[in-house]
């Protein structure tokens, strides 16, 4: 039955690019307001804490979910490692920070951001890197619908009706996984399915 090999990222710290951008659009906003107000009402908000204060919190644990996953998953045939280090349950708690993100409006193509992601099926090939939150995301789900595959072939009983069961169930989830990258990556500004590719090949969002 099949496995799907896991993706290797190596270590990185997601949170500069985070911060840096939090900032520059705070105080783009900040700027904004204060044409409208007083000099004195200005003079107040030099004493106002800092916009990353509120986000603080939120940066700590996206940058401890993405250390874990590239400490966890080191080789792309780790599965019973990276399940025992809790990687499955930090890969899904990072695709929801990561899909937050979008949702607050930071854009895909970040600034100051790129990650490495090497590819499953070639350990020996270095990976792209890449400068895209969009790709981040389809590479931490690729590897949640990988664990679910090794999950169908070990974590069951095949021999029984309820093993079989569970596997079908784990399998089910790797499919739907997959088909839900597979809509992300073409509704990608840059994915090829659109029309809009980009011609000098340069964000490559094949999750293999």
């Amino acid at each position: 039955m099949l496995v799907i090999p896991l993706k290797v990222t190596e270590r990185y710290d997601i949170t500069p690019a985070l911060s840096h951008w939090i900032s520059s659009h705070s105080s783009s906003g900040a700027n904004h307001e204060n044409e409208t107000h007083s000099i004195e009402s200005q003079n107040n908000k030099k004493h106002s804490h800092n916009p990353l204060d509120e986000f603080r919190g939120d940066l700590l644990r996206i940058s401890s979910l993405r250390m874990s996953i590239s400490s966890s998953i080191s080789t792309n045939s780790c599965h019973s490692v990276a399940l025992q280090n809790n990687a499955l349950q930090d890969l899904s708690e990072y695709a929801a920070c990561l899909s937050q993100a979008e949702e607050r409006g930071i854009p895909s193509n970040l600034p100051n951001f790129g990650t490495e992601w090497k590819c499953a099926f070639d350990g020996n090939h270095v990976g792209d890197h890449l400068r895209d939150l969009l790709y981040e995301r389809c590479a931490v789900l690729y590897n949640i619908a990988a664990l679910h595959s090794y999950q169908a072939v070990h974590n069951n009983d095949l021999g029984s009706n309820a093993g079989l069961s569970q596997a079908c169930k784990h399998y089910s989830s790797a499919a739907g996984i997959l088909n839900h990258i597979s809509k992300l990556a073409s509704n990608h500004p840059n994915s090829s399915s659109n029309g809009n590719s980009n011609s000098n090949g340069n964000n490559n969002h094949n999750s293999n």
